[in-house]
């Protein structure tokens, strides 16, 4: 899967304790944390491009920062239990900067959009 992020915005991790998470970035990490003190194994893979968030334990919803040289990221962790719905949990990602799509014009404007 790949995530196209915008500067400033929070996305939404899915993660299951049964497996890890491997998030690929464009650039090495600087930096990465999540939830409290032994909530979490994070760890920087090989050419420290790769952070893999495996949770140890149930944490319901928390927040992990990751930095970059030039980017900051805030991703939203959110657990999904096993007995319910695993196969939604996010389980490998590539993560990209986004920019925003200019392309369009503006025709109409209303209260509603």
């Amino acid at each position: 899967m790949n995530f196209y992020i915008l500067t400033k915005s929070m996305i939404y991790l899915f993660l299951c304790i049964s497996h890890p998470t491997t998030l690929v970035f464009d650039e090495p990490v600087e930096y990465v944390s999540a939830g409290r003190e032994g909530d979490f194994d994070l760890h920087r893979a090989n050419n420290k491009k790769i952070v893999v968030v495996r949770p140890l334990k149930p944490f319901g919803e928390t927040d992990m920062i990751v930095i970059t040289k030039d980017h900051h990221y805030q991703f939203k962790l959110k657990e999904v239990l096993a007995s319910q719905r695993a196969d939604q949990s996010h389980s490998f990602i590539n993560i990209y900067e986004g920019a925003i799509n200019r392309s369009f014009d503006k025709k109409i404007e209303t209260d509603t959009y």
